[in-house]
């Protein structure tokens, strides 16, 4: 046992081969040990062997009593037990580990008596989860735990016997519910019965708030698929339909069912699909989400605009789409909405003009008279001239030279106001701003002279060329013009001038500014000036400066007003050089 050979030992004191940590208790049985008085004692004590290692030894002492030939004395029986002892250190380290892991495991941890469904023990991850002490769990059953509506399937597996996994609802102490994972196993006894019931118990609340959330996430999106006034479809990268909503069925008189696994040629047409369609979705499918527009008849009857909005949708872990959501918006009500405004607009403009020439009939007139009146008078000289004995052939050339040109000075003033009036649609040209301004002062001349407005012009020459419709921008000039003239007709006391400026701004825009010194601008009221309706004048509709603003905004420019110094007004008309970018209103 001690590797010790017998004079090693003989002659020794227990003491000296006994562990030193043993020592103490060893001394302090022999000092109470008496010999001869038929004692008896047991230890299990630590020994060293030769090598200076531990043995455990199991001792059994006795005091064995004198006799007639010899002396009491000590008696020991030594019993190897280091292999138990090891299995004991063992089983104390593993029941240490396991108590650990049961404690600390983030996982709830229980064991039920198999008789009354008692917990026996709980840990403390489900302590947390059921909100209930060790003690409390201690005086409740599994079931007393259970969500009611688990209760009678809990009931049944602990009847049955049933074991394994389950997901189950426990009602904590507050009230609240919570959605566990609960695996179940039985540990039996050494008759091979059940001794108690193990479980192991995951929380898995949140991940069923999240499976819930997203099956209602996904039920109301199918539902939003599902009742979108638009079409909305979902294509492959085969051109391929793989999902389509009803309004497919109503567009095109196909079920939805027929509709998918369809080639999108087939329902669109091979030429608009190679033209038009598969180029945008090309560049979807690339990553990129477009948009455009395009007339088609083969939805409904009659000619349809739809608005298209292609989005990449991604489902595997690869950065390219996997498929196109493709939404579809009828416009074709809007569009024809918007062709009636833009056609109410045209004629409101018309009647504008028609209005404005109403109120400069008397200069209309006068302009028309003077050259008809020279041709009555050159005509009435040419009678002359050739009822005289000798025809003078030379003053009638001229004189015929003169009532040709008073004749297309006549028809030029027509011609502009007939311009003005016609109802036809806009045409943009190349124009220059100043011989558009000239020809506009031409027809309101005689109106100025009437009111005794000064008229100044200030044009600067070789001006770019601007992208315009002649008419409707005449129309801005005039309004501006006529404005001006009333504004100063209305003025008692105080100069009349009218100045019209012409030019390059700082950002390369030509402008056209048409200064008055009439009675000005209201502060506040300049932010009205502009609005439909809103007017000045006695008589007024409200609507020349209104549309003037918008005839200019739909050519790109602007029109503005402030306030002229040291009186009056001022408004100023900017047009960009290059072809407007906006579309047209009118």
């Amino acid at each position: 046992m001690l590797d010790r050979a017998e004079d090693e030992i003989v002659g020794h004191t227990a003491m000296e081969i006994t562990h030193a940590d043993e020592r103490s208790e060893t001394e302090n049985v022999v000092a109470n040990f008496r010999i001869g008085s038929q004692q008896e004692y047991h230890v299990e004590k630590r020994y060293l062997k030769k090598d200076g290692s531990p043995v455990w030894l199991n001792v059994t002492t006795t005091s064995v009593p004198a006799t007639e030939t010899s002396e009491p004395f000590l008696q020991a029986i030594y019993i190897n037990i280091s292999d138990r002892k090891r299995a004991e250190a063992a089983l104390r380290a593993s029941e240490e580990r396991w108590r650990a892991m049961f404690e600390t495991a983030p996982v709830g941890i229980t064991v039920l008596d198999t008789e009354r469904r008692a917990y026996l023990a709980a840990n403390a991850a489900f302590q947390r989860i059921t909100g209930y002490t060790g003690d409390e769990l201690r005086q409740l059953t599994a079931l007393d735990v259970t969500h009611e509506d688990d209760r009678a399937a809990a009931q049944k597996r602990l009847d049955t016997g049933t074991i394994g996994g389950q997901q189950k609802r426990y009602r904590r102490k507050d009230g609240g519910a919570i959605w566990a994972d609960v695996s179940t196993f039985a540990v039996p006894a050494a008759d091979n019965t059940p001794a108690f019931l193990g479980a192991v118990i995951v929380d898995i609340t949140d991940r069923k708030r999240a499976e819930d959330a997203l099956r209602r996430s996904e039920a109301y999106l199918n539902r939003v698929f599902e009742t979108m006034p638009d079409g909305v479809a979902i294509i492959g990268r085969d051109y391929r339909y793989e999902r389509v909503n009803p309004v497919y069925e109503d567009r095109t008189g196909l079920s939805c069912e027929q509709i998918v696994g369809m080639h999108i040629a087939d329902i669109n047409g091979v030429e608009a699909f190679n033209e038009v369609i598969k180029p945008q979705l090309d560049r979807c499918f690339a990553g990129e989400h477009v948009s455009y527009a395009r007339w088609s008849t083969r939805f409904a009857p009659g000619e349809r605009y739809h608005s298209i909005t292609y989005a990449p949708l991604f489902v595997s872990e690869s950065r390219r789409p996997d498929a196109v959501l493709a939404i579809t918006r009828d416009l074709t009500e809007f569009m024809q909405a918007s062709e009636a405004l833009q056609q109410a607009q045209a004629d409101l403009a018309r009647l504008n003009r028609v209005m404005l020439l109403d109120e400069m009939a008397a200069s209309i007139a006068h302009e028309v008279n003077q050259p008809i009146a020279a041709v009555i008078t050159n005509a009435s000289a040419g009678l002359r001239w050739l009822g005289a004995p000798q025809p003078d052939l030379d003053e009638m050339r001229q004189t015929l030279g003169r009532i040709v040109r008073d004749g297309t000075r006549a028809g030029e003033v027509i011609g502009r106001i007939r311009a003005l009036v016609k109802k036809m649609p806009p045409r943009r040209d190349l124009l220059d701003i100043n011989e558009a301004i000239g020809e506009v002062v031409a027809l309101t001349e005689t109106e100025m002279q009437r009111t005794g407005v000064k008229l100044q012009s200030r044009l600067t020459h070789n001006l770019p060329l601007v992208s315009a419709d002649r008419v409707q921008l005449q129309q801005i000039m005039i309004n501006l013009i006529v404005n001006a003239i009333e504004a100063m007709a209305g003025a008692s006391n105080g100069s009349r001038e009218l100045n019209i400026v012409s030019g390059i701004d700082d950002g390369n825009d030509v402008f056209v500014e048409v200064q008055d010194t009439g009675p000005g601008l209201d502060p506040e009221k300049l932010d009205r000036l502009f609005q439909s309706f809103y007017t000045t004048k006695p008589e007024g509709i409200g609507m020349g400066l209104a549309i003037s603003r918008s005839i200019a905004e739909a050519h790109g420019g602007r029109l503005s007003a402030a306030r002229n110094q040291p009186h009056g007004a001022v408004f100023r008309l900017t047009l960009p050089v290059e072809e407007a970018r906006l579309p047209n209103p009118f």
